[in-house]
């Protein structure tokens, strides 16, 4: 049995006797628009940028108190939150200035950096890391202030950062290695080394994130034909290919879970669309819309997951951007279970995998592959001779009338 309850006026839950899965839409009902930048380890709190007026505001949202702004008379982004959340850091738009804020306050952590896009803290919010042009990388504490990895051992000055380890001893992102344009591991002992490629023509790797204990990055691998493919690295199994969604073309892994073992993310997908995703290694690459509503959420109808930005040091919640029924952009936060899902069950009728509604082109789709003789045509799984005939066509206007799961 599944119970469906209102999470607020823009979300759903589904209630299973094992797990809960929910979506949420961040901050429509009290006159923001979010973009959710980053999440905290404990997935209470979730960090971004706020638009209610006319500029740009940092913003932190709980489900307690909804969305708060930091920075109500300046235009800034938080980008990143400790694990309670009770730290976060970002930068104000107008002079491009890193911030550290506590329940005491903002402060700047500029320095002598002339600008400074944070992108990542530690999990106790005592470091910070960020991109400074043009001096690239850096890292802060309270003690040494902005320091510029290119100043450190084992440092490169064409760099930038993807993110940090919960501990702050590993920072990962892109460097211009002599080999080429790589993403890179940095520890203090190590300094920036090389992850290589997924393939011997691939031109650029950047990592975007990393796990708790720096063991397990992610990020996205380009091939020479233009095609990103999201990756995953370990020391043991060095960059592996994740793969794409069906339909998909190219994608980018933005965040993993503390152990590395779940992965999130987009892909690019046919006409010109963006699919949000959650990947591991039992279930493979999945979109996360499809598996909130295989797990009983409703209300997604017109809904399109774009983007998953951030996760839970659990694997379980997620944030990320989409597209309402209107074309409006959105910030949101979904509940999947940690445990392993199934795929979703697929809509046949979507013949074209574009978006969740059907259209005439599933129509001219499924024409094309009946010329073709593909057997996706085969629509009635018969299997006489000829194997394809008129009653598939009436199979697939009954499965498209059927419509799919919404």
């Amino acid at each position: 049995m599944i119970r469906l309850t209102m999470v607020g006026l823009m979300g759903f839950s589904a209630t299973h006797a094992l797990a809960q899965a929910s979506f949420q839409v961040l901050g429509t009902t009290s006159g923001w628009r979010i973009s959710a930048n980053g999440i905290s380890a404990d997935g209470t709190v979730v960090v971004g940028t706020g638009v209610r007026t006319q500029f740009n505001e940092a913003i932190r949202w709980t489900a307690a108190t909804g969305v708060v702004s930091l920075t109500p008379t300046a235009a800034a982004d938080a980008q990143a939150a400790s694990t309670d959340g009770s730290v976060i850091t970002g930068y104000f738009e107008v002079n491009n200035h890193g911030f550290r804020w506590d329940s005491a306050g903002i402060v700047d952590i500029n320095g002598p950096l002339v600008l400074s896009i944070v992108r990542g803290i530690s999990g106790d919010g005592s470091v910070i890391v960020g991109d400074s042009g043009p001096g690239g990388p850096f890292r802060w504490t309270q003690a040494t202030g902005a320091i510029l990895l290119r100043d450190l051992p084992g440092g490169i000055t064409d760099s930038d950062v993807g993110g940090i380890s919960a501990d702050g001893q590993v920072i990962v992102g892109h460097a211009v290695f002599a080999t080429g344009d790589e993403a890179f591991r940095w520890t203090a002992q190590t300094g920036m080394v090389a992850l290589g490629h997924l393939t011997p023509t691939s031109t650029f790797a950047r990592a975007r994130a990393v796990s708790a204990d720096g063991s397990v990055i992610v990020g996205f691998d380009e091939r020479a034909n233009g095609v990103w493919e999201p990756f995953r690295w370990t020391q043991v199994t060095g960059m592996v290919g994740l793969g794409f969604l069906s339909s998909g073309t190219s994608g980018i892994a933005t965040a993993v879970s503390a152990d590395g073992s779940v992965v999130v993310g987009y892909n690019n997908v046919a006409c010109n669309e963006r699919h949000a995703f959650r990947w591991t290694a039992a279930s493979g690459m999945q979109r996360i819309r499809d598996l909130l509503v295989a797990q009983g959420v409703h209300g997604l109808n017109g809904w399109q997951l774009n983007e998953a930005t951030g996760i839970s040091a659990d694997g379980t919640v997620i944030i990320g951007a989409a597209y309402n029924p209107l074309g409006q952009g959105e910030g949101w936060i979904a509940t999947l279970p940690a445990t392993t899902l199934p795929a979703p069950p697929a809509c046949y009728a979507n013949c074209d995998q574009c978006g969740w509604s059907l259209t005439a082109n599933d129509f001219q789709c499924f024409l094309n592959k009946y010329a073709a003789h593909d057997p996706y045509a085969n629509c009635d799984g018969s299997t006489g001779t000829p194997l394809l005939t008129a009653n598939d066509f009436q199979c697939f206007l009954n499965k498209f009338a059927e419509g799919c799961p919404q």
